[in-house]
C-alpha cells in the first residue's frame, strides 16, 4: 500500500447508531476512509461488489444475511477483503466461526478502542487471517 493512500473500509452492521459510532471513530483515523456502510450481510455482498474495499469490519448477528454467511459469499469473489468480524458476542464458538469462514480478525465491540485500528493496519498490509499469525 502506498505511504499517502488510504485503507478503504466497509462498515458493516445492522444497529444504525453503531455504524455512525464507527464511521466517525475510524474517519477519524488519518490513514482510514469509510468508503461505504451496510446494515445486514447481503447488502454487505452487493456493496462490496459495488465498492471494492480493502478491509470490511462486520457484525456477526444480523437480519438477512448474517455475517460468517457474508463473509463465506466475499470468500467466492474474485478478489475477497480482509473481513474483521467485530461484535459484541466474543464466545468462542463464534471466534471459530469466523476463523473456519476466513475471516482475517475478529474483534469484540468491548475492545475496538485498543484493538480494531491496529488490526486493520495489520491485515490491510499483510492479510494473514487471525488464526495462523
Amino acid at each position: 500500500m502506498d505511504v499517502d493512500q488510504k485503507i478503504r473500509i466497509l462498515v458493516v452492521d445492522d444497529n444504525a447508531m453503531f455504524r455512525q459510532v464507527l464511521i466517525d471513530f475510524l474517519g477519524s483515523q488519518g490513514d482510514m476512509e469509510v468508503i461505504g456502510e451496510a446494515c445486514d450481510g447481503e447488502e454487505a455482498v452487493r456493496k462490496v461488489i459495488e465498492l471494492r474495499p480493502e478491509v470490511v469490519t462486520m457484525d456477526v448477528r444480523m437480519p438477512v444475511m448474517n455475517g460468517l454467511t457474508a463473509l463465506r459469499a466475499f470468500k467466492a469473489l474474485p478478489s475477497s477483503p480482509k473481513v474483521i468480524i467485530l461484535t459484541g458476542f466474543d464466545t468462542i464458538e463464534y471466534r471459530e466461526a469466523a476463523r473456519v469462514a476466513g475471516a482475517s480478525d475478529f474483534v469484540g465491540k468491548a475492545a475496538i478502542a485498543k484493538d480494531l485500528v491496529p488490526a486493520i493496519k495489520e491485515k490491510s498490509k499483510n492479510g494473514e487471517p487471525y488464526g495462523d499469525d
